[in-house]
């Protein structure tokens, strides 16, 4: 399960981008399948490298789209025939053919009318098919001829034929690109006087790294990883491999009690495929195993002990970068369903708070921990002029925001007041700059550890004003944790709310705290005496409520060994599951006052 974290101001919607954080490690995990919808195979289907991504699937001319796998049908009017072969959620390839019969790449945005014919124009290659999607690019082949005459070289396109950059390396007689990220691309290809060997490439046929050895192919891409096979011995047994960029990098993950094993994904983190076991000797008889690695060959999980009883095997083909798994399961009489396996691991990221900031102790903070080993890449926005614009119609903003960044000593690390005056190339390469010149913005490397951001008007003025956090590499062990903000809770639209979203169907324990009196004894001035909390799903539905924490839940919350020291503040605890949430922070009979709300991740539920 995923938890993302953001808080904002009464009656308004998180209307920013949520960037996934990711929750695996080289561990094993739990996961929840989520059955789709029934895929119905058209007549002559072939099933392609990446067929399901982000709960869209691809088969032939057809592609299904989530919730309810409403079909969409792909070719458009200038091929006699097409088919979709791989997606990655968001773009579909494949190939169509021409009037003359002539194999063409095609890419599509979702519909017929999106198709993009995308055959390449170097001299001699008549004939072209796109393998794999992502990150806004695609793979695939052109080719010309037959028999000792065969040319075929690995194509990178970014959407369109005259885009295309022909991979093909020196050195190797034929080439194939299958996948990619946007970032790296990878295939495989017959060097001079060898069999198939894996390539990987960045975006340039100079760029293409052999990764070998003899007869291995690479079929994914993500994360730094790629992943495929490699065939041994007589017989052609497949082994799993798992690379990190390099031919020595290469790990074997085939498990020893299975007979044949691939790899069709990875996100850096998890790889995704199917091994095949012995269940009968004579006749020899293989079953399939869907199968869920974390980097090493003692890692393997077989995914369809996830199954509900009326599926009885599946294949995962995709693996997205919050651990969650898209793949096809089948029914006895062969009937196949989309399905998601939805990981169960809960985590917090990317914090929003939206409040009024004063001045002294009634400026805008908030805290978070930074887990894991590894530094943590951020963006830190602090807005105020924007918030006036729709859809937000805020008023009394903060004209002129100013961030300080600081550590766990109270040191300050870093301070922006105009986003543009420090970083404005790496703050807009992060996709997500604010709007308004005056506000403040800062990206920060940071190591495990605690910090706090500070958020308060130019020249001492005051206004409402919206901090956040967003986690620009979800790849790293690195977590955000026990998330907290501390402002001035006033009345009507200037109370403190704080939202979570849930990615996911799985459940998982939050602990939210809404913190007033014993804020005091850190000589915080004008505590929220009697603080309130609401807890509210995404329909704005009221799930809980609490005044007091000893008056509901007292013993689940003092289990939790962070309940809160003074009687009067409030808790909830509560078991979520996917979609969003709305914790609201008031003052009891209208009270006002600085408070601290704190959501926790605690334990994934069973």
């Amino acid at each position: 399960m995923k938890i993302k974290f953001v808080a904002f101001s009464a009656g308004l919607l998180p209307a920013f981008l949520f960037l996934v954080s990711s929750s695996l490690s080289q561990q094993f995990h739990t996961y929840v399948v989520k059955d789709l919808y029934v895929v119905d195979f058209p007549p002559g289907y072939s099933i392609g490298p990446a067929p399901v991504a982000l709960g869209q699937t691809v088969i032939g001319s057809q592609l299904w789209l989530p919730p309810s796998g409403d079909v969409v049908e792909l070719n458009p009017a200038f091929f006699s025939s097409s088919a979709a072969v791989s997606t990655d959620g968001h773009q579909q390839v494949g190939y169509g053919y021409t009037g003359t019969n002539a194999q063409h790449a095609s890419l599509w945005s979702g519909s017929a009318d999106s198709a993009v014919d995308v055959h390449p124009s170097f001299a001699g290659f008549d004939q072209s098919n796109a393998s794999g999607a992502g990150g806004g690019r695609q793979v695939g082949r052109m080719f010309m001829g037959q028999g000792v005459s065969y040319v075929e070289h690995a194509v990178l396109w970014s959407g369109s034929a005259e885009a295309a950059i022909d991979l093909h390396p020196a050195g190797f007689k034929t080439s194939v690109a299958t996948a990619t990220n946007g970032e790296q691309q990878v295939g495989s290809g017959l060097p001079t006087g060898h069999p198939s060997h894996a390539l990987l490439w960045e975006g340039r046929a100079a760029s293409a790294v052999d990764l070998g050895p003899d007869y291995s192919y690479a079929l994914g891409v993500g994360g730094g990883q790629q992943v495929g096979y490699l065939t041994l011995g007589a017989l052609g047994e497949s082994h799993a491999v798992l690379w990190n960029g390099t031919a020595e990098s290469m790990v074997d993950l085939h498990p020893d009690w299975a007979k044949t094993s691939t790899a069709y994904a990875t996100n850096g983190e998890s790889q995704v495929g199917f091994t095949t076991v012995i269940v009968s000797e004579n006749p020899p008889v293989l079953a399939t195993v869907a199968t869920v690695w974390s980097d090493t060959t003692v890692s393997p999980q077989d995914l369809d002990a996830y199954l509900p009883d009326y599926l009885h095997s599946s294949i995962p083909y995709t693996v997205d970068v919050a651990g969650n798994i898209y793949g096809l399961a089948y029914e006895e009489d062969g009937t196949a369903h989309a399905i998601e396996w939805l990981t169960s691991a809960a985590n917090l990221a990317n914090i929003s708070t939206r409040t009024m900031a004063g001045t002294g102790d009634n400026v805008l903070i908030a805290g978070f921990i930074i887990t894991g080993t590894q530094p943590k890449p951020l963006l830190v926005r602090g807005l105020g002029s924007s918030l006036a614009d729709p859809p937000y119609n805020v008023p009394s903003v903060l004209a002129d925001p100013v961030l300080e960044l600081h550590d766990s000593t109270g040191a300050i690390i870093q301070t922006n007041d105009n986003w543009k005056d420090t970083q404005q190339a790496e703050i807009e390469a992060t996709g997500i700059p604010p709007t308004n010149d005056t506000e403040a913005a800062m990206v920060a490397q940071l190591a495990p550890g605690s910090y706090t951001v500070v958020l308060r008007g130019a020249g001492e003025t005051v206004g409402n004003g919206l901090v956040e956090f967003y986690d620009l590499d979800t790849s790293l062990d690195s977590r955000l944790a026990n998330i907290s903000s501390r402002g001035l809770v006033q009345t009507g639209d200037e109370v403190m709310i704080g939202g979570f979203i849930v990615g996911g169907s799985d459940v998982g324990d939050v602990l939210v705290r809404a913190i007033g009196p014993s804020l005091a004894q850190y000589g915080v001035e004008g505590v929220l005496a009697d603080p309130t909390l609401e807890l509210h799903d995404f329909t704005g539905a009221l799930i809980a409520s609490n005044d007091d924490w000893q008056e509901t839940q007292k013993d689940e919350i003092e289990a939790t060994g962070i309940a809160p020291s003074d009687s009067s503040e409030s808790a909830i605890l509560a078991t979520v599951t996917g979609g969003g949430y709305t914790a609201i922070v008031a003052g009891a009979n209208g009270t006002i006052g600085v408070a601290l709300m704190e959501v926790y991740k605690l334990s994934s539920s069973p």
